[in-house]
């Protein structure tokens, strides 16, 4: 049985794309890093660099995570889910 909570569901892996691409043109340098590398190159890394430049990417896209978050509260609540919330 599924109950109906009418919560909005934000995932930001679902956003991610978009929050890297507007976290690079402010020329965030994680987010160009990582826009500028093959999937090979971002991969096939050192696994402890590949964490830390994640990590990084997440505070520089946190801003973008707030504002489409500003735009939906008020229409619902929201609940939340992704990495970028545990570092922020």
């Amino acid at each position: 049985m599924q109950r109906q909570f009418n919560l909005y569901y934000f995932k930001v892996d679902d956003y991610l794309d978009k929050y890297a691409a507007k976290a690079s043109a402010k020329q965030n340098p994680f987010s160009v890093k990582i826009l500028n590398m093959s999937a090979d190159e971002i991969w096939l890394r050192d696994p402890k660099e590949q964490n830390d430049d994640e990590l990084e990417t997440y505070h520089e896209m946190f801003e973008f995570i707030l504002e489409d978050l500003d735009k939906i509260n008020g229409t619902k609540d929201v609940i939340t889910e992704g990495t970028a919330f545990y570092l922020n």
